[in-house]
């Protein structure tokens, strides 16, 4: 509230306050709050939705090598994660902040799909190392990274 209130709680009649909510990560306010004149006591109710998941899609050309792409997380938030190869089959895995393998697919492919929970803030690495020595491969990453409840 903007003004601050008085020591006793209470506003000289015709204050105008402002009202500012501060939303939890992955929340926000559901409508917009509009200042209040105080001329007798007051009620105000804030009402917060869930954002939207975020979702994002990426091409990249990882040859006859590897490669890759991060994403930045806090604890809590699901990944949804969906990929194809255009060439060779590939060799995928997901990593952690610290390094931790969370993902793994131990056998080649040209398409697949994977989900994790976040358990730490930090860097999340999805990494693909392609299976060919003469075919690149492309890969086209679809990702869905929900907020944390």
């Amino acid at each position: 509230l903007t003004p601050s209130p008085a020591a006793d709680g209470k506003y000289p009649k015709g204050t105008v306050v402002a009202i500012i909510a501060n939303p939890s990560f992955g929340w926000e306010v559901a409508s917009s709050i509009t200042p209040v004149t105080m001329d007798s006591d007051r009620s105000v109710n804030v009402v917060f939705t869930k954002m939207s998941p975020l979702r994002a899609t990426e091409n990249f050309n990882i040859g006859t090598g590897s490669g890759g792409w991060t994403v930045r997380l806090v604890p809590g938030q699901k990944v949804e994660g969906e990929f194809s190869s255009a060439g060779s089959d590939v060799f995928y895995n997901v990593r952690d902040p610290g390094g931790n393998i969370v993902v793994s697919k131990p056998e080649k492919s040209k398409s697949g799909s994977f989900t994790f929970i976040s358990t730490q803030s930090g860097t999340y690495a999805i990494n693909f190392r392609s299976a060919g020595i003469l075919t690149p491969s492309v890969i086209s990453l679809n990702l869905v990274v929900h907020y944390p409840d």
